[in-house]
């Protein structure tokens, strides 16, 4: 199928209601959330993760999109996920399941 980029971008945009780099960027920074709060990946190599090339672009995208430095972000959703209690981990302490290092 062959359509033209204008035409594809005023589609898209009719659709989903914003341009097709708003979106992209909007799911990378969704993707860089996710991995600030949920991993201890290097902050330096979230970009490479998310399809960014640049550090200092990934960092004023990401201000922008939260209103926080990527290392604030962090700090603040890695302290709230360690403060919450896991009861609902369970822990089966079997012999048959024991893999050595």
């Amino acid at each position: 199928m062959n359509l033209h980029p204008g035409y594809f971008h005023r589609i898209f945009k009719q659709h989903i209601g914003c341009t097709v780099m708003e979106y992209l960027s909007s799911v990378r920074m969704d993707k860089a959330k996710m991995l600030l709060s949920d991993t201890d990946i290097s902050i330096s190599d979230v970009p490479d993760y998310v399809g960014i090339n640049s550090t200092q672009y990934f960092s004023a995208l990401f201000k922008k999109h939260t209103l926080e430095t990527p290392l604030l972000y962090r700090r603040k959703h890695q302290t709230i996920r360690n403060t919450i209690p896991r009861d609902d981990v369970i822990i089966e302490n079997s012999s048959d399941n024991f893999t050595p290092f």
